[in-house]
């Protein structure tokens, strides 16, 4: 399995304020035959939009206004949320998260032992096309322009991390990730960000088996540049760059 690449950090200042009525929200996807859930993204308090809650019972979802997400953001003209804001994907290394749950069960549905779980974390990218902060730090986009291409900048996720999606002098879009599995429960121990190491070759993009892919929705290519378990650092600061995808 090839590793995604990285890329540069990004800064730079958040312009659009545009004032956009807070009247939106997300339904969740619902997959027939799964149970449990391995993460919740929900709007923080001080977030400028409210009421996203965001589910994540696959090893996969993708969230934005998008109508190609698995989780889409309703109200389409809310520019104060990306078209494309983030992936999602549990991954360890040897573990194939396209695999059919018919045939291979969902890690969190089987009894592993504590080493075992933990080895599982929740990875993060993004496509919107002024990247995203976890925690301040900056996340760079990978070819916005091409939001079904590979996702080139991967990193981990941990319980009570902050992800901003948006953002301009007056108003900010933030959720709050808690994690309910695996590694990725634990707090984060440094700020600065575990980058998945550069590509040695092309990604490989498969495609999920055919009864996994219903969903409209179900990003089909994208998901499936599984992140190294060793990485480097990110440390970008400052203000939060708009986001106009």
């Amino acid at each position: 399995m090839d590793f995604p690449a990285t890329g540069p950090t990004a800064e730079g200042a958040a312009t659009d304020e545009t004032d956009i009525p807070d009247s939106a929200r997300v339904v969740p996807v619902q997959l027939d035959g799964e149970s449990g859930a391995v993460a919740l993204i929900t709007s923080d308090d001080s977030s400028c939009v409210r009421d996203i809650t965001c589910l994540m019972a696959d090893t996969f979802i993708s969230f934005g206004r998008g109508l190609e997400n698995t989780v889409v953001y309703e109200d389409k003209s809310n520019s104060r949320v990306p078209k494309y804001a983030f992936k999602i994907m549990l991954w360890k290394q040897g573990y194939d998260p396209s695999s059919d749950p018919v045939r291979t069960p969902l890690p969190w549905t089987q009894d592993l032992a504590g080493d075992e779980k933990k080895s599982y974390h929740l990875w993060i990218s993004t496509k919107a096309s002024g990247g995203i902060r976890i925690n301040g730090q900056m996340l760079d986009s990978s070819d916005p322009k091409k939001p079904f291409g590979p996702s080139k900048n991967w990193t981990k996720l941990y319980d009570e991390d902050e992800l901003l999606v948006w953002g301009d002098s007056n108003e900010q879009t933030t959720l709050k990730v808690t994690c309910l599995w695996g590694g990725s429960c634990s707090e984060r121990k440094d700020k600065h960000l575990e980058l998945a190491p550069p590509q040695a070759g092309k990604g490989a993009r498969r495609r999920l088996p055919a009864d996994r892919k219903a969903h409209p929705g179900r990003l089909q290519q994208t998901c499936r540049e599984a992140p190294a378990d060793q990485g480097r650092r990110n440390g970008g600061q400052g203000a939060p760059p708009a986001n106009r995808v």
